[in-house]
């Protein structure tokens, strides 16, 4: 006798076969994520173009400098709240300020995601196979979501602490587990921002099952996310909300592309995650009883709330693919509980027709493995790329006074040579409108392009909107234009180091 509502454990060969390789796949998948990471994760030059801004910041808390200053050339934040710059700082302790102490981190979040994806469909489950096609399916989505899972960049950590947030949820129902998890959404906003596009989201979610403990879960979420930006804002002496509302808000405001609103539903989600869309659905289109109701609405709300941020995030200018990955941990999670449902239906048919009925449903599962499906070996840089940037390093190197390096940070840093901001950044604070700051950094960048006060500037592909402005005191060498083995970057936008000016 197996217990009620779980699958029975003795199937026949073809449906044990089926869920043998739906197993397979889900491990084959993380296997694959775990073989990259460890390919290149200590690879010292950017994989992807912010990463060496984001060793910078780490730098400059390591030397006990804050985080949000006034924008300068020597250092521009990007716009992102702090958690992940200070718990890497804390590995750097120990790895220096270096892209693997940054990417440790992010590396150690993922690994944290498939083990929180894993239990929480274990927990609502009983089932390994179902709780591996849940981890395995978010490990297929590495490429689908930017080959992020390993970078020094924010989202894994973030993604970490929102399925932390919503497993608490689901699996401590008391006023402890409940305020714990508004813990963790305070700490998932101080990641990244889009938290405070999720939180109404899984507030919803938790008062449609439990209205009481969801307005406590609310109220400690919305005190721990003022309260700490109001922390924030004193610390850095009204900085921290100029880079993370002014400069990160133009985005929204101003840089939305419409065409992307639609775009997403088919080219984003239901092409690459439509048979696990399907899969997800399984739970809340039968009938369950009321114990699972409460459960079942906090899921709904909650997958909808990542959905929702992903949608809106891709939408903006530079919305990368990154931003899909709560999405896909979400629909990682449903398709686990989803796969499981489906074979707790299967169970219900005639005996004789059982084996075939589930050995569809492996084939449907495996179709969505096979439909993310991706090339491991591109992802991971080879010998070409480490001396292509190793010689990118020994030019700097060569090169007396001050550099800048306008796409990859830390380059210079590491030589001993000045620290200089990125020039996404410096775009990002010039269009932004608290008065007087596009300015003053404005007139900096006039004065040291009319001092000549760097002895070259290497763009990565070209300057854009400063180039006019740089050609009156420079002159574009563009020694590797055409030059395919210069310095590609391997994750987000193709970048290289191809143009260098010199003073004229």
């Amino acid at each position: 006798m197996t217990e009620p509502g779980v699958p029975d454990e003795r199937p026949s060969d073809l449906a044990g076969g089926a869920r043998a390789l739906v197993a397979l796949a889900g491990g084959v998948s993380i296997a694959a994520v775990l073989f990259m990471a460890l390919s290149r994760l200590a690879f010292p030059f950017d994989i992807e173009w912010l990463e060496g801004a984001h060793v910078d910041a780490v730098e400059r808390i390591l030397q006990g400098q804050p985080l949000y200053a006034a924008p300068s050339l020597a250092f521009i934040p990007f716009g992102y709240t702090p958690l992940y710059f200070h718990v890497s700082a804390l590995v750097g302790l120990v790895a220096g300020p270096t892209h693997l102490a940054l990417r440790l981190v992010s590396f150690a979040s993922t690994l944290g995601c498939f083990g929180l994806i894993w239990l929480h469909v274990w927990r609502e489950t009983r089932s390994g196979v179902a709780a591996l096609a849940a981890a395995g399916l978010f490990a297929a989505t590495f490429e689908l979501t930017g080959g992020w899972f390993d970078l020094a960049r924010v989202d894994m950590l973030f993604v970490l602490l929102v399925v932390a947030t919503l497993h608490l949820l689901r699996h401590h129902h008391s006023v402890p587990g409940w305020a714990s998890a508004a813990l963790l959404l305070t700490l998932a906003w101080l990641t990244k921002q889009t938290a405070l596009i999720i939180a109404p989201w899984f507030v919803l979610g938790a008062m449609l099952w439990d209205w009481r403990r969801g307005l406590l879960f609310g109220a400690l979420s919305t005190a721990g996310i003022a309260g700490s930006m109001i922390a924030l804002e004193r610390w850095s002496g009204g900085w921290a909300s100029f880079y993370i509302f002014d400069v990160q808000g133009q985005h929204w405001r101003q840089l939305l592309i419409p065409s992307r609103l639609l775009t997403f539903w088919y080219s984003d989600l239901i092409g690459p995650l439509g048979i696990a869309l399907v899969f997800s659905v399984l739970p809340f289109a039968t009938n369950e009883s009321p114990a699972r109701r409460g459960p079942l609405r906090l899921m709904l709300f909650a997958v909808l709330g990542l959905i929702f941020a992903a949608w809106l995030s891709r939408a903006e200018e530079g919305g990368h693919r990154n931003n899909l990955l709560p999405a896909a941990a979400g629909i990682a999670l449903l398709f686990g509980l989803g796969h499981h449902r489906v074979i707790e239906l299967a169970q219900a048919v005639k005996p004789s027709m059982r084996p075939r009925l589930e050995g569809m449903i492996g084939v449907a599962a495996l179709l969505q493995f096979a439909a993310l499906t991706y090339n491991p070996a591109v992802h991971i840089p080879g010998p070409q790329e480490r001396a292509d940037g190793a010689r990118l390093l020994a030019h700097l190197r060569e090169t007396p006074g001050a550099v800048y390096v306008a796409g990859h940070g830390h380059l210079a840093t590491r030589l001993g040579k000045p620290m200089t901001a990125h020039v996404e950044a410096i775009r990002g604070v010039l269009r932004a409108t608290r008065p007087g700051v596009a300015e003053s950094l404005q007139a900096e960048v006039d004065a040291a392009l009319a001092q000549r006060r760097y002895s070259q500037i290497i763009a990565t592909a070209g300057l854009g909107d400063f180039e006019d402005q740089i050609r009156a005191t420079y002159a574009d060498q563009a020694p590797h234009r055409g030059d395919d083995a210069v310095f590609w970057t391997l994750a987000g936008r193709d970048r290289r180091a191809e143009h260098l000016w010199l003073p004229r």
